[in-house]
């Protein structure tokens, strides 16, 4: 439902992307260096919002300079949020045992019922890569004791772990949004197993875990996968997805030098997931 934050006004500034998808990261990075709150990745163009106090003529040039993207925007101040997210975010169901819905949605008899409060953060289920990663956690075939989810944004994979398993959840995100958005969700399912830390996995202090969730984009993967084979398990399996299909290899390659043993992959309208062991 809509809170006192999101009755600000609001600008949504709608960009052309480039032929390769890839470049969608890159602009997603380079709009929340400059105070981009969220993001709206589906269809053909990159929908990015933003407070309008902070559309200035400074940060129009900067975003010019920045994005080298052509781009339109408007103010969202008449926009009814309830009626745009309700008509935007329609519920999921995922190998008939996941059902993810909003708070408006009617309940379903399923095993794993989830409740996700879209807002203005994006992580729904919906994208191909958030649903690849639900598919895993669903046929993983042990019961992991301590779960690390990197990257969390709505904490939908979190929330997820914790009804499948009840375990124990570690989630951490450098987004402070998607961490509020990521707290209100894990109340909103009753859920007391998952910390929340606001940061990047480099500042959480060294554990160990026995399935590692990161659902990110290829630069970070790459910059991280050393990190994740230290805070893995022996044994333990690690779960990847946030990558096109023509940087696999990359992400693979990264991977088999850091130890991991490759386990297997999907593939979903050119997303990748891929799942991985550390066996040595």
């Amino acid at each position: 439902m809509c809170d006192k934050k999101l009755k600000m006004d609001w600008v949504e500034f709608v960009f052309e992307l480039k032929d390769e998808d890839s470049f969608k990261d890159i602009l997603i990075a380079r709009l929340s260096l400059l105070g981009f709150d969220s993001f709206d990745e589906s269809g053909n163009k990159l929908k990015g919002y933003i407070l309008n106090k902070n559309v200035t003529e400074n940060f129009l040039e900067d975003l010019k300079i920045l994005t080298c993207n052509k781009f339109k925007f408007s103010s969202l101040e008449d926009k009814n949020w309830n009626t745009l997210w309700e008509s935007n975010f329609k519920p999921i169901l995922i190998q008939d045992i996941c059902f993810i819905r909003a708070p408006f949605h009617k309940k379903k008899d399923v095993e794993i019922d989830v409740l996700i409060n879209p807002k203005m953060a994006f992580g729904t289920g919906h994208h191909e890569t958030t649903r690849m990663m639900i598919s895993e956690i669903l046929n993983l075939n042990y019961l992991p004791k301590k779960v690390f989810d990197i990257g969390c944004g709505t904490g939908i994979l979190s929330i997820i772990s914790e009804k499948k398993w009840n375990c124990d959840i570690l989630a951490c995100d450098i987004d402070e949004w998607s961490i509020k958005n990521s707290k209100e969700n894990i109340i909103l399912n009753k859920c007391n197993k998952i910390k929340l830390i606001h940061g990047s996995v480099s500042q959480v202090k060294m554990f160990k875990y026995e399935l590692i969730l990161a659902n990110i984009n290829t630069n970070v993967l790459l910059n991280e996968l050393d990190l994740y084979y230290k805070f893995l398990e022996l044994n333990g399996t690690l779960i990847l997805s946030g990558f096109l299909v023509k940087d696999y290899i990359k992400i693979y390659n990264k991977a088999s030098e850091c130890g991991f043993t490759f386990v297997h992959k999907k593939e979903e309208n050119k997303w990748n997931c891929i799942v991985l062991r550390k066996s040595i």
